[in-house]
């Protein structure tokens, strides 16, 4: 059974089209997850499908009853902290037992350990959920589908998160083969034309010595063979006008950030607590623990809410007592409140303000966190909280800076934002401490993982980092096994178009392979 039909759906912010949408189709216990850049139009999706806002044109028909957790709602309770808010509104959602249940970010303000306890909970769902959602582990585990918004356009995948992705990439390396065969075609009538103009204009006119009579068939030859070539270039030139355009792929250029060598550190052990205590009034948080930050690794601290990592990142950049930085750290520091923007300077100027790094790189650092173009001079208080929080990243990323302290970096991103960030910290030649409650940034960035829980703080992932090794390895064989796959068939294949594409194919996987 459909509980969700749409035909013919427009809608627009002001004079700006949000998106368009020819046909809409959502199954009965269909699990969707949506994702698109911020500003492309989810929440407003959702909206429409909860009844709270309608559309310009179109119809849209919900069979089912709703029930539905906005991103912004309130509880009246103003004692509880952000994730327990959440948990309020999430319960109070689930138990209306509506057969249409929306969440727009319901793992805002909670830590690992809830949003865990969320998916569980979401996984029992008897029903049919729609889920706007940067919690991409989530989305892997509890979607059957996806809807991208992207180019005022709604497109719907099969499967998880990870199975989208995997169709997204194959969906550019086909359009990155189509824009190649058009530059081939449109290069070959070119060279025919102007083969054809040349051929035309080198028509010889009959020769002084000829008699007349032989002279008017010379020249009726020539005209004939003139108009004969001429009509060939025009062919050729209709056929170049029809010629159905490719756009080519925009790839972002490589970055290249270089620390300068008085920049880097030496030492083995960069940050060294030593037995410390934190305590608020009678409530001691952290209890005697000790722990050391090592040169160049990207080491993540992870516990629930209320664990003292914040109270633990000011305390490093303050320099406290029993805590040892080496001299040769320069730290840059990312907190929560994005204190240090100068919110009347532009996007570019606050990046530039501290930069050791030319502009170009600058600017290929903010075209990664989606900043492109004109976009860069927009003043920052315009800016949303997510868009202001990947202003300062970026700010530390192009700094002098040769240690990054990031204190919940990912919260308010989305989807795209999340993974160029990860590329950027994992592009980065020094050292970066961070904490998260984003189980894939963990996974994708640490190379150590630090837990705190019960007062103390101890090495995590040990069991966790074997599982994925074992995967990343078998991964592996299974890459190595379909390139050697590839490899014999380019080897056998005579067609020159399908041994092309096999060898796209195949330089494809041989990138996946060295990453």
């Amino acid at each position: 059974m459909e509980k969700i039909i749409g035909r013919n759906i427009e809608k627009s912010f002001g004079d700006r089209l949000l998106f368009s949408i020819p046909e809409l189709k959502i199954e009965e216990n269909e699990k969707v997850g949506i994702v698109g850049n911020n500003g492309t139009g989810k929440t407003t999706f959702l909206n429409i499908i909860a009844g709270k806002e309608s559309v310009d044109k179109g119809k849209i028909e919900v069979n089912g009853s709703v029930s539905y957790m906005k991103q912004f709602d309130t509880v009246s309770t103003s004692y509880l902290s952000g994730g327990e808010k959440t948990n309020q509104r999430l319960y109070e959602t689930l138990r209306q037992n509506a057969s249409i249940l929306i969440l727009d970010e319901p793992t805002n303000h909670l830590d690992i350990q809830k949003i865990k306890l969320l998916e569980e909970r979401l996984k029992k769902y008897k029903g049919t959920l729609l889920i706007v959602s940067h919690d991409r582990k989530l989305l892997d585990a509890i979607c059957t589908s996806i809807l991208e918004i992207d180019s005022q356009q709604i497109k719907k995948y099969k499967g998880n998160y990870t199975a989208y992705q995997t169709q997204k990439q194959e969906e550019i390396l086909r359009k990155q083969r189509e824009y190649e065969q058009y530059i081939e075609e449109r290069n070959r009538l070119e060279r025919s034309i102007k083969e054809a103009k040349n051929s035309a204009s080198k028509v010889k006119k009959a020769p002084s010595r000829m008699g007349n009579s032989e002279a008017r068939l010379h020249k009726r030859a020539a005209e004939e063979k003139k108009e004969k070539v001429e009509g060939h270039s025009k062919a050729l030139e209709t056929r170049l006008e029809k010629l159905e355009k490719k756009e080519k792929v925009v790839e972002l250029p490589p970055i290249i950030m270089k620390m300068p060598k008085e920049g880097e550190c030496k030492s083995k052990y960069l940050i060294t607590a030593d037995h410390i205590t934190v305590s608020f009034g009678q409530k001691i948080i952290l209890e005697d623990v000790s722990f050391q930050v090592e040169n160049k690794e990207k080491l993540a601290f992870v516990g629930a809410n209320g664990t003292g990592k914040t109270t633990l990142f000011r305390m490093i950049k303050e320099k406290a007592k029993k805590i040892k930085i080496s001299p040769q750290v320069r730290l840059g520091y990312y907190s929560q409140e994005l204190d240090g923007l100068q919110i009347q300077k532009t996007i570019l100027q606050n990046a530039l303000e501290d930069s050791i790094q030319n502009e170009i790189t600058v600017r290929n650092v903010l075209a990664r966190l989606l900043f492109q173009g004109d976009s860069v001079h927009k003043k920052v208080e315009e800016l949303s909280g997510g868009e202001k929080a990947k202003v300062a990243i970026a700010k530390l990323l192009v700094s002098d800076s040769n240690v990054l302290l990031l204190d919940e970096p990912t919260n308010f991103l989305d989807i795209p934002s999340l993974e160029a960030l990860e590329n950027l910290v994992q592009s980065f030649h020094g050292t970066v401490v961070f904490s998260t409650h984003d189980r894939q940034f963990v996974e994708k960035i640490a190379t150590r993982v630090y837990e705190i829980e019960d007062k103390k703080i101890r090495e995590g992932g040990k069991e966790e980092k074997i599982q994925q090794k074992k995967k990343n390895e078998n991964e592996l064989l299974l890459l190595k096994m379909k390139m050697a796959e590839i490899n014999s068939k380019i080897a056998l294949e005579k067609n020159v178009k399908v041994k092309k594409d096999l060898e796209a194919q195949y330089l494809a996987l041989e990138e996946e392979y060295g990453q």
